[in-house]
C-alpha cells in the first residue's frame, strides 16, 4: 500500500466523478473506485470514502462505517431519493459529510462533492486558519500579524524569539503587544494560538484529530496540556478565553471517542450491535449554563469615546524671572495650594521696595499742596481740592505699581489651583521664563469624564442621567459604571454626530486621560421581562430555539426572541397560549451546546449568575 492515502468511490456508474477527481486530485491522492463496499481491510491509514446514497445497491449499514470514522473522512452524496431512516442518526458522526447533489449537479459529475472533497485534501491555507482563529476569538485581532506568523510556521515558532525572528520584531515590542490582550508571557500566547486552530480545524473543518494536530503544530497531546495549564496560572486573563474554546473541543472530540468505543464491536460483528443504540449515548458533554430571570432590559446604544479630565491645567508664569527651585517631580501627586515651582524673588522685592518709595514721594507731594488746608473738613470744595491734590501728586499712579509689584512677586510661587497629579513639567532650575511660558500641568484623575459620540439620529434617545458602561479599547477585562450628565447642543457637521459626558463613579486609577473607550449608553429601559443571555438563542432549520437543562439533558425549547442588547435577549410570550416556554430559574445552555441534539446528556461545568 503506498504511504499517499487513496480516495475510495463506491458505485456504479461514476465515471463522470472519477474524471473530475482525478483532473482535481489526481497529483495528491490515489483514486480507486469501488462497484460494491469493499472489505474494511482495504482502506489504508487516513484514506478517504466517497458513497453514492442515490445507488440502491451502495446501501450498507451505517455501522459497519463505524470502525473508519478514527483516521478516515467520509462523504455521503445524496439527492431526491428519500434517505433511509438508518442514515439518518449518523449526521452527528464526526468525519462523516453529508452532500446534496440535484438532478443536474449529477448531471455534471457532482461538482459540489468534488468542491468538498477537494477542500478537505488540500486543506486551509495559512490565511484560512488565521481567519479561522480570529473569527472563533476576535480578541486576537490586535494581534493579527503574530496570529498569522504562528498558523503560517506552527511547527517552526515554538518559542519566542523564533516568533519573534518570523515577524521582524524585537520580542520586548511583541510582549508590550500581548500584554493588554491578557497574556504575560509570549509561549503562552503561541500555545493560545495553536490550541485554538486545533479547535476549528476539528470542530470547523471537521478534520480528523491526528492531521488537525500535524496542520496546528501539535506532536504530544500530554505536552499540550501542560503548556495549557501553565497558560492557566501565567496568564490568567487568556486562560478565561479558553474555557469556551476547551468546552466546544471537547464536545467534537467525545463524539470521536465515543465512535472510537464502537469500533472493536464493528470489526467483530460486522453490523451486529442492536438497533437503536446511539454512539455517544453515554456521553456527558461539558456544558455552561445560565439563569433565566425576570427584570429589566436595558437597549444600548454602542460607540466610542475619549477619557478626559474635567479639571486639568497647564500653569504658566504670570511673571518673568528664573526658575529658583523646582519642588515636584512629573506623577506627584499634590494637594490644593502646594509649591509646585518658585522664581528667583530678589528682582521682585526690589520692584516692590520701589514701588512702596514712589507711593513714599507722591504722598508727600500731596502733603505739600494741602498745607495749610483743613484735611478734615466734609464741604463739597475741600473734598475736590483733596482729589486734584491726589491727582497732581501722582498718589493714584504710585499705588497702582505697588499693587502690581506685589502681584508678581505672588506670582513667583506657582501653587497647585486644586489636588491632582503633576503630568509634565516644562521648566528647570536657573531657566529664564517670560511671562505667559508654560511652567506645569496638573490633572485631577479623581474627576474623569467619557466623551462619548453619538450620531445625530440617536441624540434623541440619550437623556441626562442615564446609566453607561465603559470599557477600554485596549481590551482589558475591565469596564466601569457611570451615567450621563449632559448630553452638548452641537452637532459636528461634518461627522454628524454629537457629543454626550458621562461621569464614572470610579475608575480606579485604571483610566487615563486621552485614552478611548467603548461606551455602552442607555436608550430604552424595558421593563419587567423574562430574560436570557443571547449566547442561549441559536437557530436550527431558520427556527430559534435553546437548550434548557434538565436532570442531565439539555432539552431543545423553541423561543420567541424579542428585543436584544448584545448581551441579553427577551423572550416572548408564545402566541397560542400566551406564557413563555422558559421560566424565571429555568438554566439555559450558553456554551458548549452549538452541536446538541435534544435529550443529549450534558454534564454542566459551571452556572452564571
Amino acid at each position: 500500500m503506498s504511504s499517499e492515502p487513496s480516495l475510495h468511490v463506491v458505485g456504479r456508474d461514476q465515471s463522470v466523478l472519477l474524471g473530475l477527481l482525478r483532473e482535481q486530485l489526481g497529483a495528491q491522492t490515489h483514486i480507486r473506485h469501488h462497484t460494491a463496499f469493499p472489505p474494511l481491510r482495504t482502506f489504508g491509514p487516513e484514506d478517504l470514502l466517497v458513497i453514492d446514497l442515490d445507488d440502491p445497491s451502495q446501501m450498507p449499514d451505517p455501522r459497519r462505517l463505524l470502525s473508519l470514522l478514527s483516521h478516515h473522512d467520509i462523504w455521503l452524496a445524496y439527492g431526491d431519493r428519500t434517505i433511509a431512516a438508518r442514515w439518518l442518526d449518523t449526521i452527528h458522526w464526526p468525519n462523516l459529510y453529508f452532500v446534496h447533489c440535484d438532478g443536474m449537479d449529477r448531471a455534471a459529475g457532482l461538482r459540489t462533492l468534488v468542491s468538498s472533497v477537494l477542500q478537505r485534501v488540500v486543506g486551509p491555507t495559512a490565511q484560512d486558519l488565521t481567519s479561522l482563529v480570529l473569527a472563533r476569538d476576535p480578541g486576537l485581532a490586535p494581534a493579527r500579524e503574530l496570529t498569522q506568523a504562528v498558523c503560517e510556521r506552527p511547527w517552526d515558532i515554538r518559542w519566542p524569539a523564533q516568533l519573534a525572528a518570523a515577524v521582524g520584531r524585537p520580542l520586548r515590542a511583541i510582549k508590550r503587544a500581548l500584554h493588554p490582550l491578557g497574556f504575560s508571557r509570549v509561549e503562552h500566547f503561541i500555545t493560545f494560538v495553536r490550541w485554538v486552530a486545533f479547535e476549528q480545524l476539528v470542530a470547523v473543518r471537521r478534520l480528523s484529530v491526528s492531521r488537525a494536530k500535524r496542520l496546528a503544530g501539535i506532536a504530544d497531546s500530554s505536552n499540550l496540556r501542560r503548556q495549557l495549564a501553565r497558560v492557566r496560572t501565567g496568564s490568567p486573563l487568556a486562560a478565561r478565553r479558553l474555557q469556551a474554546h476547551i468546552a466546544a473541543l471537547a464536545l467534537v472530540l467525545a463524539l470521536v471517542a465515543g465512535a472510537c468505543r464502537d469500533r472493536a464491536e464493528g470489526q467483530n460483528a460486522e453490523a451486529a450491535e442492536p438497533a437503536g443504540r446511539r454512539p455517544d449515548s453515554a456521553i456527558a458533554l461539558p456544558v455552561v449554563g445560565a439563569l433565566v430571570r425576570r427584570g429589566d432590559l436595558v437597549l444600548t446604544i454602542r460607540t466610542t469615546g475619549e477619557v478626559r479630565a474635567e479639571r486639568q491645567v497647564l500653569l504658566k508664569s504670570e511673571t518673568q524671572g528664573t526658575v529658583a527651585a523646582v519642588l515636584v517631580r512629573s506623577g506627584n501627586r499634590v494637594d490644593s495650594g502646594q509649591v509646585l515651582v518658585r522664581l528667583d524673588p530678589r528682582p521682585l522685592d526690589l520692584a516692590v521696595r520701589e514701588a512702596e518709595a514712589q507711593l513714599a514721594d507722591a504722598m508727600v507731594r500731596y502733603g505739600d499742596i494741602l498745607l495749610g488746608d483743613d484735611t478734615t473738613s466734609k464741604a463739597p470744595e475741600a473734598l475736590e481740592r483733596r482729589r486734584n491734590a491726589r491727582l497732581r501728586a501722582g498718589v493714584g499712579g504710585a499705588e497702582a505699581r505697588l499693587e502690581r509689584a506685589q502681584l508678581e512677586r505672588e506670582g513667583a510661587t506657582v501653587r497647585a489651583p486644586f489636588g491632582g497629579t503633576v503630568d509634565q513639567i516644562q521648566v528647570v532650575a536657573g531657566q529664564q521664563v517670560a511671562a505667559g511660558d508654560p511652567i506645569v500641568m496638573v490633572v485631577d484623575l479623581g474627576s474623569l469624564l467619557v466623551e462619548a459620540a453619538v450620531l445625530e439620529h440617536d441624540l434623541p434617545l440619550i437623556r441626562r442621567g442615564a446609566t453607561a458602561v465603559v470599557s477600554l479599547v485596549a481590551g482589558r477585562d475591565r469596564s466601569f459604571e457611570g451615567r450621563v450628565t449632559v448630553v452638548l447642543p452641537i452637532v459636528d457637521t461634518t461627522t454628524r454626530t454629537g457629543r454626550a459626558l458621562v461621569r464614572l463613579r470610579s475608575s480606579d486609577g485604571v483610566l487615563r486621560p486621552g485614552m478611548y473607550a467603548d461606551v455602552r449608553l442607555e436608550a430604552t429601559r424595558l421593563s419587567d421581562r423574562v430574560i436570557v443571555p443571547a449566547p442561549a438563542i441559536i437557530e436550527r432549520d431558520g427556527r430559534p430555539l435553546v437548550f434548557r437543562y434538565r436532570g442531565g439533558k439539555a432539552e431543545w425549547v423553541y423561543v420567541t426572541p424579542g428585543r436584544s442588547n448584545g448581551r441579553e435577549t427577551e423572550v416572548l410570550p408564545d402566541t397560542v397560549v400566551g406564557r413563555t416556554p422558559v421560566a424565571v430559574g429555568d438554566t439555559v445552555l450558553i456554551e458548549g451546546h452549538l452541536t446538541l441534539t435534544h435529550d443529549a446528556p450534558v454534564r454542566l461545568l459551571a452556572e452564571e449568575q
